[in-house]
């Protein structure tokens, strides 16, 4: 069991706690399994609240809800396979809206959406120790949206996400 807290303050908005708990089970040394669920709070950046072009200055942060639950199997000293399914729920999601001014011409801006964007799916990865310095992964990402009321549906949650990386590490400078 491990229970957390954590406490975000800025000089831009009022601070904020977000809490989070994972209970977790051992079947032996190489394998174990997990639930979460855990709150979130996430501040705008620079860039959204403050760009001469783009920025708003009375954006809200991102506040949320994630559950999740793990499977992790350690094949051998050089291969570990990890599976999880996920919930996630995020109120005042920050997304660009794009408008039209006076002139006609098309701008873009941020806002906070004011509805609640639903995500759910699950991720699988696989890692492969070659030697201390070479490594390979492999992950694959499944995730379903759920939108509604003024939420952008444009894309910035890929429905399918492939990663495959090779890493070499260097020797330190």
């Amino acid at each position: 069991l491990s229970l957390g807290s954590r406490f975000d303050d800025s000089n831009l908005y009022e601070g904020d706690t977000t809490y989070s708990a994972k209970v977790g089970y051992n079947f032996n040394d190489n394998t174990n399994m997990y639930v979460s669920y855990g709150t979130f709070f996430n501040l705008p950046d620079t860039y959204a609240l403050f760009s001469k072009e783009h920025g708003n200055s009375g954006l809200n942060p991102e506040q949320g809800k994630n559950i999740e639950l793990g499977f992790n199997h350690k094949f051998d000293d050089t291969s570990v396979l990890s599976a999880h399914v996920f919930k996630r729920d995020t109120d005042e999601k920050i997304q660009t809206t794009w408008y039209q001014d006076a002139s006609g011409n098309w701008l873009s801006t941020y806002e906070n959406a004011d509805s609640t964007e639903k995500a759910k799916g699950f991720d699988i990865q696989y890692k492969k120790y070659f030697s201390e310095k070479w490594d390979m992964n492999f992950a694959y990402t499944y995730t379903k949206k759920e939108v509604s009321g003024n939420i952008n549906d444009s894309g910035y949650i890929h429905k399918h996400i492939i990663d495959l990386g090779v890493n070499y590490k260097l020797n330190k400078l």
